[in-house]
């Protein structure tokens, strides 16, 4: 596990962690940004904003203070964005759902050594996203993980083959 900071799409900067693990080719990461002190820090930004009444610094009702409310709406295609970003092909881009838990799917291929990755940027009030890898030539395919409530990784499924089913673990 690594500590990060995870810059919201306004640039209001939040705690995060980073769980991964390797497996011979293979890595699994879950990145979880906490988005619960959010409002807080929109409301210390706006503080220091250098031109009094400045939108995006005060913002409004439906913006909330220092955008944190559009930060937090929109923090789902956020992370989708900053995985598409990188030097990939999208093979599949849909909406998916786990624990009730919603979120997009996003399955890319790298241009650079072919090795393909799965993104499931999920929010349950903090933004979780996971990036399995299969190596390059693999015939497995990388699979998904989540984030519960609380923004810790809660299940994951591990790497599938073609002839076996996938295994499940639970975080402790």
């Amino acid at each position: 596990m690594t500590t990060i900071t995870w810059e919201s799409e306004s640039g209001l900067t939040l705690p995060g962690r980073v769980y991964s693990v390797e497996r011979g080719p293979e890595r699994y990461s879950v990145t979880v940004a906490d988005y619960s002190g959010i409002e807080q820090r929109g409301i210390e930004r706006a503080k220091t904003c250098p031109v009094k009444g400045f939108e995006t610094c005060e913002g409004g009702a439906i913006q909330g203070i220092g955008y944190w409310k559009h930060d937090t709406r929109g923090a789902i295609i956020y992370a989708t964005h900053k995985l598409m970003q990188r030097d990939v092909k999208v093979t599949e881009f849909t909406w998916g759902q786990q624990d009730l838990v919603e979120g997009h799917y996003l399955q890319t291929t790298s241009n650079v050594d072919q090795s393909r990755t799965t993104g499931t940027p999920m929010a349950s009030r903090k933004s979780g996203r996971s990036k399995p890898r299969a190596a390059p030539g693999s015939k497995k395919s990388a699979s998904r993980a989540t984030t519960s409530s609380r923004g810790t990784p809660s299940k994951c499924a591990a790497i599938r083959s073609e002839t076996a089913p996938p295994a499940v673990c639970s975080a402790s």
